[in-house]
């Protein structure tokens, strides 16, 4: 709302709004004011999408492993699908897989400025399907015991990928 407010009255030479609100006397409105312009509408738009991406809980799901039938069948819920007579319905993604087209299941952590604790299933054909919720990061014995589980469940091995982890030492 503050790029809108600070261009849209730097189009015009004086402005009541702009100089009680913002000090916007030093914009000139080629080229800031037009990107400011322009920078607001997007940022709202943005913001929105992404909300709305937040309240229909896209890629949340389950994962059920059927050990009598041998099948791991993965279920996420999807982006929002146009039917007919104009309404929307959110679509849904089902994949099925047999325990002998998995390869292992590998544990990626990586604590940095943009920590990644992931537990992914690797099937043979390279692809990678992530298993733990994108929006949390879990405790690390807690995820390393999750993968373990996971592992042992299914009988295939565990692997570990960029496991860096930021020592701090504390002289006293």
């Amino acid at each position: 709302m503050g790029f809108l407010a600070s261009g849209f009255p730097s189009y015009f030479v004086y402005s009541k709004i702009a100089i009680s609100v913002f000090n916007t006397t030093n914009i000139e409105f080629i080229p800031q004011g037009i990107l400011l312009f322009f920078y607001g509408p997007c940022a709202i738009l943005l913001s929105v999408l992404i909300s709305i991406f937040v309240n229909l809980d896209i890629g949340s799901g389950t994962n059920i492993y059927d050990l009598e039938t041998e099948v791991i069948r993965i279920a996420r819920k999807g982006f929002l699908k146009f039917r007919r007579k104009l309404s929307l319905v959110q679509s849904n993604i089902y994949l099925v897989h047999p325990f002998s087209q998995i390869l292992n299941v590998e544990l990626e952590i990586t604590n940095r400025l943009n920590p990644k604790r992931v537990i992914y299933l690797c099937l043979k054909d390279n692809r990678r399907i992530r298993l733990t919720p994108s929006n949390q990061i879990d405790d690390l014995i807690f995820l390393e015991k999750r993968a373990i589980f996971i592992a042992k469940l299914l009988k295939i091995g565990l692997r570990l990928k960029n496991f860096k982890v930021a020592f701090i030492t504390i002289f006293v």
